[in-house]
């Protein structure tokens, strides 16, 4: 194997033909190429590294949902959130991200994503200092659509806006970009709907779930056998699929820029009929 196409091996798609450009201006003396492998390989590993760095600055505009009526602080904010349409489930304070959560528009950029944008992180700073309050940025997960915002706003948890600006603002200036989610703990499988019986049937989405939130694919297998069968992508952060094998069952979590995860023997037969399950895992990707 050349050094180049293992070079390749390691990097986002995206760059190998930086690589390949590269090491086909060096093929001259091995004299020549020896006075450079050095600097190659630090080029590789810098665009390598790369994959997890945060995103580009994006400016725009943030106004807020479930807060506390006619913005009294008063009167407290909700306990719990109710499902969204990324498909998640209730969510309380008790796990990240909590109340942290954003809608987004839906010509948003971040829809061309995997699951729409549904698990992205997003780290959200106020720009404006006449209406900016004391925290300097919040990190928040992306977990609905937003229909009624433009391209570049976010529709935040009232929770996070009254962190960034005062609440009875309404709205503010903001800037945002893409960050690793910052999760604790492991990947948890929520189970929406589960049917054993009469070839089966699997719901679920995937909470919790560090990194970049580019998942790929998700696919099942009987518990030990490694005969994935792929799930397909319903909507949001959901995944399905229908003639199942029989439980328990295996998960294998693909993100695009190729980390996998196993989650072994995560499904059984005791979920089976119920709604809305969350099922923890030992498993989890590098942020």
């Amino acid at each position: 194997m050349t050094l180049a196409s293992a070079a390749e091996k390691v990097l986002e798609p995206s760059k190998t033909t930086q690589v390949r450009c590269l090491f086909t201006s060096l093929r001259r003396s091995t004299k020549e190429m020896k006075s450079v492998v050095a600097a190659c390989v630090l080029v590789c590993l810098a665009l390598g590294a790369s994959a997890q760095a945060p995103g580009q600055w994006i400016s725009g505009t943030a106004s807020h949902t479930n807060g506390p009526e006619g913005n009294n602080l008063k009167l407290g904010f909700p306990s719990s959130l109710p499902d969204a349409s990324c498909g998640y489930g209730s969510l309380t304070a008790a796990e990240f991200p909590g109340f942290k959560l954003a809608g987004v528009a839906p010509n948003s950029i971040l829809k061309d994503k995997s699951m729409g944008g549904c698990g992205t992180c997003l780290e959200v700073k106020c720009t404006d200092k006449t209406y900016c309050a004391n925290s300097p940025t919040e990190t928040v997960m992306v977990y609905d659509t937003c229909k009624d915002c433009t391209t570049n706003q976010l529709n935040l948890n009232a929770q996070v806006f009254d962190k960034l600006a005062f609440l009875e603002l309404g709205n503010m200036p903001i800037m945002y970009r893409q960050v690793p989610c910052p999760f604790a703990g492991n990947i948890v499988v929520r189970v929406n709907n589960y049917r054993a019986t009469a070839g089966g049937w699997l719901r679920l989405a995937l909470r919790n779930v560090a990194g970049n939130a580019d998942i790929s694919s998700v696919e099942v297998a009987r518990a030990g056998t490694a005969n994935w069968i792929p799930m397909k992508n319903s909507f949001g952060a959901n995944w399905e699929l229908s003639k199942l094998p029989a439980a328990p069952l295996d998960l294998r979590v693909t993100t695009k820029s190729g980390q996998k995860a196993v989650l072994s023997g995560v499904i059984t037969e005791a979920v089976a009929g119920k709604e809305g399950v969350n099922i923890p895992t030992t498993a989890q990707f590098k942020a």
